[in-house]
């Protein structure tokens, strides 16, 4: 994996966090965050599996940047792989214009 990358994402986002500008209690700003600074990064890697190891990296890190009731609360999340890829696998559909909420809607309300 490309530890430059994980490096380049890690400090991004600690810096975010410190100049309060994510809200830490939001695991999906988080991951948006993370999938904007990885979109912008060039790298040959999985940005994908940058993002889930970032993410680990910052549930393990000892300072302060998140509280303990927070990584409580993202450690169920982020350490399942399955939970996290697919908030990313959903972020990215999403972003791309792929679901079209108002037409599921509008065929459930029928």
């Amino acid at each position: 994996m490309d530890k430059d990358a994980i490096s380049y994402l890690s400090n991004a986002i600690k810096e975010a966090i410190k100049n309060d500008k994510i809200d830490t209690t939001s695991v999906f700003k988080l991951v948006s965050l993370s999938m904007e600074i990885m979109e912008k990064y060039k790298t040959t890697s999985n940005k994908k599996e940058i993002i889930i190891q970032v993410f680990k990296e910052l549930l393990l890190s000892n300072d302060d940047l998140i509280t303990e009731d927070i990584r409580n609360l993202m450690e169920p999340i982020v350490n399942n792989e399955l939970i996290l890829g697919g908030i990313i696998d959903m972020i990215c559909i999403a972003s791309k214009g792929e679901i079209n909420i108002n037409k599921i809607k509008k065929r459930c309300m029928c």
